[in-house]
């Protein structure tokens, strides 16, 4: 990502329910039930988006484009503990400003397939979805066991005036326990995830 011009950013794992409440989520989102609240007006980031939208309005103020950043780091969210799904998860988040409206889309399948290559993951395919934040959302999901691995968005978007972004954008969002889970033809995130049992996959039975 370096190579192609993108800058890695770090981001505050805590966050105000005023970033949530920009974001669309208040507590009748169905997204508030699974957000993990450490006190009235804090809580720990169920996604990299708000911190994100924030660094969009202060790059926005650059004078150069395209403006490229991406982010690795945890999330949470008391998500359904099935065989996909961790309360704490490491998204890849990849931002691009400023590129024409028309090519948004291709620029998403191009970021996709870095990664995806990276990962070496050749078997996926794009569908599109409905979202409860972003409304319409390209995902990338991989032929083996038909499991999301990514979800991208296009801006202009009804969030960004809440942020004072105004300009076109893409963002795509990877889960690097499911790539790692599919690259490994694996059928469990567990092993994969955070945890004190399994470092790198391999079971601690010391």
């Amino acid at each position: 990502l370096h190579l192609q011009g993108f800058t890695g950013v770090h981001t505050p794992t805590i966050i105000s329910k005023q970033a949530l409440r920009k974001m669309s989520i208040d507590k009748d989102h169905p997204l508030s039930k699974q957000v993990f609240w450490l006190n009235e007006k804090q809580c720990l980031r169920p996604m990299l988006a708000p911190n994100l939208y924030s660094l969009m309005q202060d790059f926005g103020r650059l004078n150069q484009r395209p403006v490229r950043f991406f982010e690795i780091g945890s999330c949470f969210r008391k998500e359904s503990q099935g065989a996909n799904h961790t309360n704490e998860f490491t998204m890849l988040n990849l931002v691009e400003m400023g590129l024409p409206e028309q090519d948004r889309q291709t620029r998403l399948e191009t970021l996709a397939a870095t990664i995806m290559k990276a990962a070496a993951i050749s078997d996926y395919h794009f569908e599109r979805e409905t979202s409860e934040v972003y409304g319409s959302t390209l995902d990338v999901v991989a032929e083996s066991g038909e499991i999301e691995v990514a979800s991208g968005a296009m801006g202009p978007h009804p969030l960004d005036a809440a942020w004072g972004v105004t300009e076109s954008w893409v963002g795509i969002g990877f889960g690097l326990e499911r790539l790692l889970m599919v690259s490994k033809s694996d059928t469990s995130i567990g092993k994969w995830s955070k945890n004190l049992t399994y470092i790198d996959g391999i079971c601690l039975s010391i």
